[in-house]
């Protein structure tokens, strides 16, 4: 394993801060496609792959190297002390490559005018206000891991994570988030190549916060747990204040979805709708290629009964304890057996193999999009389910650390 060194920590402190802060001023400083250094001449179905691969691979650079996992396997190679500098010179690099190398569609949607133009641009700068008093009040924000680095230079101990809710923190658990989403949606000139930067944006944002959420609660126990019993974590909406339920007990149910969650399951209702009746492309948007139309039927058609077998596996592995709504049954048990051996939800995995099959079988652009919405949902919904799972659920807590949630050994 690589010790730690002086000259490799100052080497490293450049390398993350002038990568990581570097990348994120050119971010959030120039219209995304200004500074292509590729300009090919791609169809618009095609550059929107393209956007959306690039996408995907800082959302997976992001979200996966700082799961425990890749930690782990990080720590036999380099100074666990580097880890978070690595972490920030890797972003840096992604989301440079997402700057430099993004295609615009230049197929406009809308442009705001007048009175609503001036009101979105107020709205931004407000929403940077919000993200810079966010990054003061985190006291001190070490997105890109220099601190262990300035104390090795220092020869001073490494100061220790603390957990305090100031400023923004009093109002919502994820200001930072909060504001980003609203510097994405408040862009006055839609095209769509933007549109599709901003959905996907979203939809990682609040996948990434579930992810978080649960780290804070693996680092910071129960005054983390009491906190978000306290203080909504995204939207700043009122939120009556109760104490952690204690482990084994039933706790109440969410205020508008239902003492057991029956609201979610009419929301997961009214996408599956979405899924298989809605409109499957819009006028304006790219119709698929024959050729790739060809290759995504029978990808659809796989995925269809895969998702189709894991939903029956589930249910026939859950047995009596299977339940139509998101809170377990009075009186149920751990189960272990079949599908969830490999992870904890495999009939919400089956549905998001269903909704991205059913978009590829009928090669829709809208249906792309529904599933999408689909994968988002879940993972809200999930994230109270299991909630109820570990107050309710006798060594749900320790299956919880064993199992991935969705994704065999990943997620």
């Amino acid at each position: 394993m690589t010790r730690m060194s002086k000259p490799l920590s100052a080497t490293m402190f450049v390398l993350a801060l002038g990568l990581g802060l570097g990348s994120v001023l050119l971010f959030a400083g120039l219209p995304l496609g200004a500074l292509r250094i590729v300009s090919p001449c791609w169809p618009l179905t095609t550059v929107l792959l393209w956007d959306a691969a690039l996408s995907m691979l800082f959302f997976l650079q992001h979200s996966g190297m700082i799961r425990k996992p890749f930690r782990a396997w990080l720590a036999r190679l380099i100074d666990p002390r580097y880890h978070a500098a690595i972490y920030g010179i890797a972003s840096g690099v992604a989301l440079a490559a997402v700057v430099l190398l993004w295609q615009p569609s230049r197929a406009p949607f809308f442009a705001l005018t007048g009175l609503a133009r001036h009101l979105s641009q107020g709205l931004s700068i407000a929403a940077f206000g919000f993200f810079v008093w966010g990054a003061r009040s985190l006291r001190p924000f070490d997105p890109l891991g220099l601190a262990p680095l300035v104390a090795h230079l220092r020869d001073k101990p490494e100061p220790a994570p603390t957990f305090v809710a100031r400023g923004p923190y009093r109002w919502v658990r994820h200001p930072l988030y909060l504001a980003v989403l609203v510097l994405i949606w408040s862009c006055p000139d839609m095209t769509m190549d933007r549109l599709l930067f901003q959905f996907l944006w979203s939809v990682w944002i609040l996948l990434g916060a579930r992810l978080e959420e649960a780290d804070l609660l693996a680092e910071f126990g129960d005054a983390y747990r009491a906190y978000c019993c306290e203080v909504p974590m995204i939207l700043p909406w009122p939120k009556h204040r109760k104490a952690a339920p204690s482990r084994g007990t039933r706790s109440g149910g969410s205020s508008w979805a239902g003492e057991r969650g029956e609201g979610y399951v009419v929301i997961q209702i009214i996408l599956v709708a979405f899924v298989l009746l809605g409109p499957r492309t819009w006028p304006g948007l790219p119709v698929w290629p024959a050729a790739l139309a060809r290759m995504a039927l029978p990808a659809g058609i796989a995925l269809l009964v895969l998702g189709v077998g894991l939903i029956v596996w589930g249910i026939l592995a859950l047995g009596r304890n299977l339940a139509a709504v998101p809170r377990p049954k009075q009186g149920a048990t751990l189960v272990e057996r079949g599908p969830y051996r490999v992870v904890r939800h495999p009939m919400y995995t089956g549905a998001i193999l269903i909704a991205f099959g059913w978009a590829l079988a009928v090669a829709g652009t809208l249906s792309l999009a529904y599933a999408f919405m689909v994968v988002g949902f879940l993972a809200i919904k999930i994230a109270r389910e299991e909630r109820w799972l570990r107050d309710e659920l006798i060594g749900y807590v320790e299956y919880e650390r064993r199992v991935r949630r969705l994704i065999p050994f990943v997620y």
